[in-house]
């Protein structure tokens, strides 16, 4: 958050980037918050850290 707090929730989705021979120097990557998170409590540009991952969610394969 811009003010320097934060928020615990969950991705929703991730969006899949090729980077190519362009390679940035930090990575990043597009992510879905689910509602009623905003754009303006995250803005571009904000750190998003994955503390801990939902075990047992088949979409990660662990069905």
């Amino acid at each position: 958050m811009p003010d320097g707090g934060e928020i615990r929730s969950h991705i929703r989705g991730l969006e899949h980037l090729n980077y190519g021979s362009r390679r940035p120097e930090k990575l990043t990557l597009p992510i879905l918050l689910p509602a009623p998170i905003t754009k303006e409590q995250v803005p571009p540009g904000t750190e998003v850290h994955l503390l801990q991952p939902d075990v047992g969610d088949e979409s990660n394969g662990d069905a």
